[in-house]
């Protein structure tokens, strides 16, 4: 399994056979990124802390996501 900088270039691993086959699992991985690998993202103001843009809406959506499922949950129980 070959592995590749953030550049594009290959780089080498000391990943073995062995270790693939005790330490992972098969799976689907998403990534979002607001900034390059060697850079950050501070373009948002959230709560007066310097956050990325990017990083703020994900958490800002998921939690008002977790509160409607909240509001579902104890609307449903009643």
């Amino acid at each position: 399994m070959q592995q590749y900088h953030s550049d594009g270039r290959v780089r080498s691993s000391g990943v073995n056979r062995e270790f693939l086959r005790e330490k992972t699992s098969p799976a689907e991985v998403v990534c979002w990124s607001g900034a390059t690998d060697s850079g950050t993202s501070a373009d948002v103001q959230g709560k007066g802390i310097a956050v990325g843009a990017m990083s703020y809406a994900f958490l800002s959506a998921l939690s008002e996501s977790l509160r409607r499922a909240a509001i579902t949950i104890v609307a449903n129980r009643m």
